[in-house]
């Protein structure tokens, strides 16, 4: 699966609402990438709500979860077997660069 339509855009289908459409042809793919993989790169393993705040205002809490396994599925990224960190009351999968 291509993360890029034939246009060239983000996928989106065409039965999805116009607003779903709207949505995905305004979303930045490889800027989120990059912005995910940076803050990887700087940190180390985070889990996705850790992500999340590094990313306060340059991307969505969903659009950096998205990204993850956008990446995942190209071999940028990829969960560490085993570890997880405390969200409030659950378990969190931790992230690192492949």
């Amino acid at each position: 699966m291509s993360l890029v339509s034939e246009t060239g855009g983000p996928r989106h289908r065409s039965t999805d609402p116009i607003t779903s459409q709207v949505a995905a042809e305004l979303a930045d793919l490889p800027g989120s990438h990059a912005l995910v993989v940076e803050v990887l790169a700087e940190h180390g393993p985070l889990a996705a709500f850790e992500i999340e705040q590094h990313t306060y205002g340059s991307a969505s809490p969903s659009r950096v979860r998205t990204a993850l396994v956008e990446l995942e599925r190209v071999g940028v990224t990829e969960l560490v077997p085993g570890v997880y960190r405390k969200a409030l009351r659950c378990q969190a999968q931790v992230w690192r660069l492949a």
